[in-house]
């Protein structure tokens, strides 16, 4: 392996666990906040398995996900991880979405508005 290659690889897996590492830092004693209200209880409402097919990478894609209710009646929060292979690359995909129900007028159609954020790893020198 070519040393600025080497180079390159540090950089970017230290960078990787660096953000994972502030991002930690900076959601779970807003969670431990949030536990203090009395009226603020976050609640499982599923869990399930995800898999399909990505492009722009090639790759299977499997993971999990957990839907949580808490905070607001209509706020649902879906944390997720995810792992792709193929392409010659390998990817890890941390995220978390915040979701807003709409409910539907004599319906059971529910609307969902969100936003959500994401941290993904790229390996291209794994196998495929």
């Amino acid at each position: 392996m070519a040393p600025i290659e080497r180079i390159r690889r540090c950089f970017v897996d230290a960078c990787a666990w660096r953000v994972v590492g502030v991002l930690l830092l900076i959601l779970l004693p807003a969670g431990a906040f949030a536990q203090q209200d009395a009226d603020v209880d976050f609640v499982l409402l599923g869990f399930g398995p995800r898999a399909g097919f990505s492009i722009d990478p090639d790759q299977l894609v499997i993971g999990a996900f957990a839907d949580f209710a808490g905070l607001h009646e209509s706020l649902l929060w879906t944390p997720l991880v995810e792992v792709g292979t193929g392409d010659d690359i390998f990817t890890l995909n941390l995220e978390l979405d915040c979701l807003y129900r709409i409910p539907g007028e004599e319906t059971p159609t529910e609307f969902l508005v969100g936003a959500g954020m994401a941290i993904t790893y790229y390996n291209w020198d794994a196998p495929a």
